[in-house]
């Protein structure tokens, strides 16, 4: 009987943890409208990254279709590291552009006091 009321409670338990990611497709979503906002399309790399995220989106509403809540919610985790990566990225060829636009019109400047 006690053996029957662990397995019962392990079950019941186990059951209660399997969720529908709906906060986490939420949130990679959320994700890669950053990305897109951050210019990720127009820098390769970032691009990349960004398409990456979309395609694992997708992936995950394959496995969500499937019952394959677990499998659904790790793709989702990988998409919004990716689209974090391609935030990143992105934000770091802007920065590199503003960078290379400052030193540009410092030389600008130096030439003009000579």
């Amino acid at each position: 009987m006690r053996r029957a009321m662990w397995l019962g409670c392990l079950l019941a338990g186990a059951c209660a943890t399997v969720r529908v990611p709906t906060g986490e497709l939420a949130e990679s979503r959320a994700q890669v409208r950053v990305a897109e906002q951050a210019g990720a399309a127009g820098d390769a790399d970032a691009a990349l990254y960004l398409m990456r995220a979309r395609q694992q989106i997708d992936d995950a509403q394959v496995l969500i279709a499937h019952d394959r809540y677990g499998d659904a919610r790790r793709t989702l985790e990988r998409a919004g590291m990716d689209a974090k990566l391609a935030t990143a990225l992105a934000r770091a060829a802007s920065a590199r552009a503003d960078a290379r636009d400052a030193q540009r019109q410092v030389d600008e400047l130096k030439a003009r006091v000579r």
